[in-house]
């Protein structure tokens, strides 16, 4: 059993580790918008068949809808567009492992929208190794072409903060309903949203040359691989494993995604970078670390 959870523990990282790559490659021949409509479209056509195949049963009360449509925006389109945005102006492996502070904006919105989760000292610790990880993985980007570099990074962030606004919204508002009820319902509703509105202003009818077969394939790849078939190994996962073990796959993506950016890219493994990884590596460490501690404090005191 602790094999098979191995197994898609890396299958996990192998799904979400590549994001940032496929968005970068995809993003450099189609417009931002229609990214995400692929991406979003994509997923919804491929898990909510095999969701229903499965006999999943969407019951869920009707005032639960409203959260539901706020999640598709806060945890799929807003990230989803930064995420992109931020990969048309800053090297993978930069920007997979700014993505990984999420846990950093997670303790901190928790500490103000949600009353069990207080920020500790050992996790401001974490979260000020994590501050000194970015401006070292900054430094580089912001030498090179300032303006491109603190605008990729702030995109990026700001997908980190809405993934974590995200998972605190969900945590208030949408306990009770089954994760793959939510996931495919958030993914359909997302789909509603972003269709119409990339048809709109990107006007694929009036492109004067196609995307290339590469980018089309990167950009499906981050449909399914990323978005469809992630969500169906994490909610998988995490009944037999639970969120702790889970947590692991939060190192091993920032490792994929560097990987892509140095052997398919060229990319270039700094001493600022390597530096920076550290930080934040271990800053999110201490910040999980810390959350995992008091969690189980709670659960003795029940």
């Amino acid at each position: 059993m602790i094999n098979q959870q191995l197994i898609l523990l890396l299958s996990l990282a192998i799904c979400w580790g590549p994001t940032f790559f496929f968005n970068k490659m995809a993003v450099a021949e189609i417009p931002i918008l229609t990214v995400i409509a692929i991406r979003i479209g994509l997923a919804t056509a491929f898990l909510l068949p095999l969701s229903l195949l499965n006999g999943l049963k969407f019951q869920i009360k009707r005032q639960q809808l409203f959260h539901l449509i706020v999640m598709s925006w806060i945890a799929l389109i807003f990230p989803f567009f930064f995420y992109a945005a931020g990969a048309m102006h800053i090297p993978v492996g930069v920007g997979t492992m700014v993505n990984g502070t999420m846990p950093f904006f997670t303790a901190i919105l928790a500490h103000f929208f949600l009353a069990n989760e207080k920020i500790n000292k050992y996790q401001i610790v974490g979260m000020c190794c994590g501050v000194i990880g970015l401006a070292s993985l900054s430094y580089p980007s912001l030498s090179q072409n300032a303006h491109a570099g603190v605008l990729g990074l702030t995109m990026v962030c700001c997908a980190a903060m809405s993934n974590a606004a995200g998972m605190v919204y969900a945590r208030r508002f949408l306990t009770g309903i089954p994760a793959l009820v939510s996931a495919n319902l958030q993914l359909t509703f997302g789909t509603l949203f972003i269709l119409p509105i990339a048809l709109i202003m990107d006007q694929p009818w009036n492109w004067t040359s196609m995307p290339s077969t590469t980018a089309l394939l990167c950009s499906s790849l981050s449909a399914i691989l990323g978005t469809a078939l992630a969500y169906r190994i994490y909610f998988h996962l995490i009944q037999p494993a639970g969120a702790t073990y889970l947590s692991l796959v939060t190192y091993i993506m920032p490792l994929i995604g560097t990987l892509m950016g140095v052997f398919f890219l060229g990319e270039e493994l700094s001493k600022e970078f390597l530096l920076g990884s550290t930080c934040v590596l271990t800053g999110m460490y201490i910040v999980e670390r810390a959350r995992g501690m008091e969690l189980r404090k709670k659960e003795i005191r029940v």
